[in-house]
């Protein structure tokens, strides 16, 4: 059977727009002056009239075995009493997960009120100092006396966005100032998170997004972090709703990881990040369009983990998470979203089909994938018409070789040429290429219905279209893959034909697939490989005997 390849970013995940998810921030915070985030304020004064202060002096960050959230804590021209050294020590202290520095105090910002003003103007050469010195928080803090009482004057800021904020000092940091910090953080997170499209995934950023996991992996990790009472005032720092916010951005780095990298520990942590979720953190009932996006996206994960892992109880998994999904999601106010979830809910079925050859399964995956492509208007939903127009394909193809007739494969070729008109070699070619494969395996398993060779023509022109992208350098799983239904297709075609050109190149591309298959991590593809090569030499020494003896031809190197 040639099942339709599970294509990158096939699994559709839609946007769940909710007002802190998509805030549209970058933070890019630094410290000025000329130096860096580690260096120390001129000659600064530790602060020891609070109660419980330390004297010490600030220690400079010690090498940093893993990328954390970078905090430069700068102090205002008007702030002599060292304040900001010793608000360092207590980060530096409470918040291991965080790399604490002191920055030098900011040229012609005389005091908070003079920073909030020019933030608010949007002054230029403010916004050039965040981000200038590669930290991520910047806090600028200054001592002031109100009524008597002291308190923590502390602006936070983004290039779009400040806050100014009083905090009474009592015994050390107050729990109201950790909380801002935490408000901070959530937002970094969470724009950073925005840049990388995890909801799509459609661009390769395994590259860019490993330093992002680590640095929010340090913060879910941390005692703060996963403190479920306020003993101490540091425990304010990561309140109810960031904790949520944060695990969300983490769960769907984690699978973007796990399905670009394949790598299993990636995947299996994202599951465990989105159970945790609709554990802890939500409820259906008050919260059903966030509920749904994370069942959504554990089903995915699951998915995933069941492809690489060829374990049929994911799928079943797989399964419930996208029926609770749509339980939250009705057709009717939320077409978009419904039918992304229809559409990875046919997947998981055709898989399921598949592996227990159950033909119930593979024709609710059609029709599945039907309802969802009729929920979409392929003018103005093209991406996503064209990827339930592929899912369809495969399920049609599942359904097609296990029935008589050639009805279904006519239809699954349909659904693939359609699914083409959406993509381009070079807008994107992995999913052009994965649907040129995918038409191949369908012409390929219609001439072998029929007595003419047109359709195993095409098949083969089809595989070495996507060959020209599945590479073996590049990707050599799915060019292994490629060569090895090209390798069957080629046998048939030359049986079918006179002469000897498509027999010798069946060899070629057997002998090809061979060279990458193992017995053990692929040996029904490597079986058919091997029966294949076993045909199409057994078909050349019989023409031999009429013609004189025939030399498989070596396939050419490619060209640089």
């Amino acid at each position: 059977m040639r099942s339709g390849f599970l294509l990158p970013g096939q699994l559709m995940q839609r946007r769940w727009l909710s007002p802190l998810r998509w805030f549209g921030l970058t933070l890019a915070w630094a410290c000025s002056g000329g130096r860096p985030p580690c260096a120390q304020a001129p000659s600064p004064t530790p602060y020891t009239s609070t109660p419980g202060a330390s004297s010490r002096a600030v220690p400079a960050p010690a090498p940093i075995e893993a990328p954390r959230y970078r905090v430069a804590v700068i102090p205002f021209w008007s702030d002599t009493g060292g304040t900001a050294a010793w608000l360092a020590m207590e980060l530096h202290d409470a918040c291991a997960e965080l790399a604490v520095a002191v920055g030098s105090a900011v040229p012609g910002v005389a005091d908070a009120k003079a920073l909030r003003a020019r933030l608010q103007l949007g002054d230029p050469s403010v916004g050039a100092l965040l981000g200038a010195r590669g930290a991520d928080v910047a806090v600028w803090v200054e001592r002031d006396v109100l009524k008597g009482q002291t308190v923590l004057r502390v602006v936070m800021a983004t290039p779009t966005t400040s806050e100014i904020g009083l905090y009474p000092i009592r015994a050390g940091v107050p729990a109201s100032f950790w909380a801002a910090l935490g408000d901070t953080l959530t937002r970094g997170v969470m724009a950073e998170a925005s840049r990388y499209d995890f909801d799509t995934a459609q661009t390769r950023v395994v590259d860019s997004i490993r330093p992002f996991v680590a640095r929010v992996r340090r913060l879910v990790g941390s005692p703060p972090f996963r403190a479920m009472g306020r003993s101490r005032p540091v425990d304010s720092l990561w309140s109810w709703k960031n904790r949520r916010q944060v695990l969300m951005s983490y769960g769907d780095a984690l699978r973007t990881l796990g399905e670009q990298a394949g790598e299993r520990e990636a995947l299996v942590q994202s599951i465990d990040v989105y159970r945790e979720l609709l554990a802890r953190y939500l409820s259906r009932e008050s919260e059903p369009y966030e509920w749904g996006r994370v069942e959504d996206s554990l089903g995915n994960a699951l998915m995933r983990l069941g492809v690489r892992d060829e374990q049929p109880e994911r799928w079943v998994q797989a399964l419930g998470a996208y029926h609770e999904a749509l339980r939250v999601s009705p057709r009717e106010e939320q077409s978009q979203r419904w039918a992304a979830t229809q559409n990875n809910l046919s997947i998981s079925l055709q898989k399921l089909g598949e592996s227990e050859s159950d033909l119930g399964r593979l024709l609710d995956a059609v029709r599945v994938a039907r309802g969802a492509a009729a929920a979409l208007d392929k003018e103005s939903e093209r991406s996503d018409w064209t990827m339930t127009q592929m899912t369809l394909g495969n399920a049609l193809l599942g359904v097609g070789e296990r029935e008589q007739g050639t009805v279904r494969l006519l239809q699954a070729i349909a659904a693939y040429r359609a699914a083409l008109q959406g993509y381009t070699r070079e807008q994107a070619p992995l999913g052009w290429a994965g649907l040129q494969k995918n038409l191949a395996n369908a012409l390929a398993a219609l001439g072998e219905r029929e007595s003419s060779t047109p359709r195993l023509l095409e098949s083969v022109a089809a595989d070495r279209a996507a060959l020209e992208v599945f590479t073996r350098d590049r990707l050599p799983v799915h060019w292994a893959i490629t060569e090895g239904s090209l390798c069957g297709t080629l046998t048939s075609l030359g049986e079918r034909t006179s002469g000897t050109r498509w027999l010798s190149e069946a060899v070629v591309a057997c002998r090809a697939a061979l060279e990458a298959y193992t017995r053990d991590d692929a040996s029904d593809a490597h079986d058919a490989a091997e029966a294949h090569l076993a045909r199409a030499l057994a078909a050349l020494r019989a023409r031999s005997t009429r013609t004189g003896p025939v030399r498989a031809p070596e396939r050419p190197a490619p060209e640089d």
